[in-house]
């Protein structure tokens, strides 16, 4: 190494760890504001899927306006009860018709999937 010269290794090792400290922040999990937080009492809806059809369904909540949730397999002819937190004033289900219904946090829904037939929008069982 000649005298007053750095190192070529030194650079490197730089950005190596300017790298490594990027990825690890950028790999931080990510937390997202819910926007109605300041509202008072629950921010958050509950969802029962009554599942009378014979084969099991994936269930997501689609929010009018924002995003959509996975609510998890509802087995077949089952029921399943979901907690989920409030991101918009209409709401639709997967596999459900394609029209938003109404919904305010609080409040808790059902959605039923018939063995055979027409699937209704969720109705409302308790307003808040």
């Amino acid at each position: 190494m000649i005298p007053g010269r750095s190192s070529s290794r030194h650079p490197l090792k730089l950005s190596l760890m300017l790298t490594l400290a990027f990825f690890s922040i950028a790999c931080l999990p990510q937390t997202r504001e819910n926007p109605y937080s300041d509202l008072p009492g629950s921010t958050e809806v509950r969802v029962t899927i009554r599942n009378e059809s014979p084969r099991a369904r994936d269930v997501y909540a689609i929010w009018e306006g924002a995003s959509r949730d996975w609510l998890g397999v509802v087995p077949a002819e089952s029921t399943e009860t979901f907690t989920i937190v409030y991101r918009s004033s209409g709401i639709r289900f997967s596999g459900g018709p394609r029209v938003f219904v109404a919904v305010y946090p609080g409040d808790q829904l059902e959605m039923v999937f018939p063995r055979v037939g027409q699937v209704f929008p969720p109705r409302r069982l308790r307003p808040s």
